[in-house]
């Protein structure tokens, strides 16, 4: 199971923002990292999902039945992100 909840201190950078205030001190290493920055809360699910899935240690009948959920901390509600 993997749930994500909304207002998450991630939801509010992104790699940019962090290059931006790194530049300065590590300018050649900064440009082509990330930092997990997530502008698509349920995408960031279904990437998660993925990930469990495609693993080669997570055994089948786990990665078969990985499901995930976005909390909304506004109004305490769960929400099923369907993986297609």
């Amino acid at each position: 199971m993997v749930i994500h909840h909304t207002d998450s201190e991630t939801t509010h950078f992104t790699n940019g923002d962090i290059r931006d205030s790194l530049r300065a001190k590590h300018h050649h290493e900064i440009n082509d990292m990330t930092f997990g920055a997530i502008d698509n809360l349920k995408q960031s699910v279904i990437d998660d999902i993925a990930i469990l899935r495609e693993n080669h240690y997570t055994r089948k009948k786990f990665a078969e039945n990985t499901f995930g959920f976005k909390y909304d901390l506004k109004n305490s509600k769960l929400e099923t992100v369907t993986v297609s």
